[in-house]
């Protein structure tokens, strides 16, 4: 998350010594979207929002109530619109709440990855988000040394932790849908939610 915008970024390291298959390597990126609220569920056709390609990125507009920009660095993104059905939740089951989900699938991207190099995408309400994952990473950290920092200069609680428990706490934390899907096309090996608006299902 990016702090102070409504800003997130999704990334893959593919570390440094790694054999290189001949045809090279690439992700790609099933990029799931809804409308609703944090309790709400979306039904397949009450999300028709307008999708279109422009280089890499891709814009959607939800008939002027807000606009989404997702940004692929270096790769390629194809519109798409695909309902993916039938996800199941089961904290809100157990809340007594509608526990049954539907996505749209929005677009794919294709990103071929590069040994050493953060490759992925950006999703913000923002018209231009940056593309910069490195900048990006290092101004969460940033954030999150002074925010550790802040509190330990609050009060003796803190300034008396565990040694360890400032890195732990500076850690950014992933933000992961609960949902499975009943009816998903996609088979995908790790997932990474954007939190409140896309759901990134990634296939190496």
């Amino acid at each position: 998350m990016e702090p102070g915008a409504h800003t997130t970024y999704a990334a893959w390291l593919w570390r440094p010594g790694a054999d290189v298959p001949a045809n090279g390597l690439s992700l790609r990126l099933t990029l799931l979207a809804n409308d609703r609220d944090h309790h709400g569920t979306t039904s397949v056709g009450s999300f028709a929002p307008d999708i279109r390609v422009d280089g890499e990125s891709l814009l959607l507009n939800d008939a002027g109530l807000f606009s989404l920009t997702v940004r692929a660095p270096g790769g390629t993104i194809a519109a798409k619109h695909d309902w993916y059905r039938d996800f199941d939740l089961p904290m809100e089951a157990e809340r007594g709440l509608n526990s049954t989900d539907s996505h749209l699938c929005i677009g794919e991207v294709t990103i071929p990855l590069i040994p050493g190099a953060w490759r992925g995408v950006v999703a913000g309400l923002e018209p231009e988000p940056s593309a910069d994952l490195e900048a990006a990473l290092r101004r969460r950290r940033d954030h999150d040394r002074a925010a550790v920092a802040t509190a330990v200069a609050s009060g003796p609680a803190m300034r008396d932790a565990p040694g360890w428990s400032p890195g732990l706490r500076s850690r950014p934390t992933p933000s992961c849908s609960h949902g499975r899907s009943r009816a998903c096309p996609t088979v995908s090996r790790s997932s990474q939610a954007i939190r409140g608006s896309v759901i990134g299902a990634a296939t190496p």
